[in-house]
């Protein structure tokens, strides 16, 4: 970083009729509220996104040291994410990828990166494809966006092999991409013998995590399903609502989605 950018911040910080001045003092805050950052800034857009991007550039700003004590990279980060700043995303790859989990950046270039919704998720596939050693910082991101896309399961499927460092990795996030699929690929896992006792127990440890969200995601649909019955009565009594749209569901479809 030059010291005409860090120039930039420090000036920025103590004149008050500096155009980035609401912009620093925001982004130096501990705690910033991401909502309130993104309207109040919303005019400035066009000079703020260079100075988020400067902010993040500037490794004297990491340390606790540092005017905002760490916050503002963090808070930048959280920023471009939140304002879904397309040309950030090469710089928030970058981060992700030298950062490491004890490192507040990481899980906000996470974060950021899964601001872009499903449609950073070429962009994941590409990047991860020619840096496969990023694959574990890829799946935190996929894993928050992909959801039931086959074509993210089906490659993560494909890094599962005998003697893979990362097998539970990979497998874990099979379970978040699809429980159901989940359950029933590891049950075939389960009984190959290309796989090492350990590792088919791993499948087997993995196939009840799965069953566990099949159920969570089941009293939940029964659970908006009561309340969508109870109406503004919603709140007083879900547990009897649950048990009344079970038996509902019994009477009209045959048996709960608990006991099919």
């Amino acid at each position: 970083m030059s010291e005409e950018t860090t120039q930039v911040w420090r000036t920025a910080l103590t004149t008050r009729d500096h155009d980035l001045y609401a912009a620093a003092w925001t982004l130096f805050m501990q705690g910033m509220n991401e909502e309130v950052a993104a309207a109040r800034l919303e005019s400035q857009r066009e000079i703020v996104i260079p100075f988020l991007e400067s902010l993040i550039e500037d490794d004297y700003l990491y340390q606790n040291a540092a005017p905002g004590k760490g916050n503002a990279p963090v808070n930048a980060l959280r920023l471009l994410g939140k304002w879904n700043v397309q040309e950030a995303v090469p710089k928030l790859l970058t981060v992700l990828e030298t950062a490491t989990p004890r490192q507040p950046t990481y899980f906000a270039s996470i974060n950021a990166l899964a601001q872009f919704g499903e449609d950073i998720i070429p962009t994941i596939l590409a990047w991860v494809e020619e840096k496969p050693e990023n694959r574990d910082e890829a799946l935190e991101v996929l894993e928050k966006v992909a959801t039931g896309n086959t074509e993210v399961f089906d490659l993560v499927l494909s890094w599962i092999v005998p003697e893979e460092y990362s097998l539970e990795t990979y497998v874990q996030s099979l379970v978040e991409l699809d429980p159901e699929r989940a359950a029933k690929v590891l049950n075939d896992l389960a009984q190959n013998r290309s796989f090492s006792k350990e590792e088919r127990d791993i499948f087997r440890e993995e196939i009840k995590h799965a069953q566990h969200h099949i159920e969570d995601h089941q009293h939940a649909k029964l659970e908006a399903l009561a309340a969508a019955a109870a109406g503004p009565m919603s709140g007083i009594s879900i547990g009897a609502n649950a048990q009344e749209a079970t038996v509902e569901a019994e009477s009209e479809d045959g048996p709960a989605p608990d006991e099919a």
